[in-house]
């Protein structure tokens, strides 16, 4: 996991800085969606891949994840994606 730091004046890009934050190893092949849940939540991430894999990632503290869930389907998980926050912490994950 990368954090990305930018500075834009009008279109133009005027500075552009990465530094590496975390690694989250989990998944065995490519990640095909990664999805952010609301703010309110704390510090939550979805992701999906090749390897049929959909996990929960929950940040403990800086740079710390943690898994907080994780289901293995037959197929391959090529999206995940929360629902509003009216409606609780709700995630879709298609195949």
């Amino acid at each position: 996991m990368w954090d990305v730091a930018q500075s834009v004046l009008g279109s133009i890009t005027d500075t552009e800085s990465t530094s590496f934050s975390a690694e989250l190893t989990e998944h065995e092949n490519s990640v095909f969606a990664v999805s952010w849940a609301h703010p309110k939540f704390g510090t939550v991430l979805a992701s999906g891949g090749y390897d049929g894999k959909f996990i929960l990632w929950k940040e403990l503290k800086l740079r710390e994840w943690v898994v907080a869930y994780r289901d293995v389907h037959e197929q391959s998980v090529n999206c995940v994606e929360f629902g509003p926050w009216e409606f609780g912490l709700t995630v879709c994950v298609g195949a």
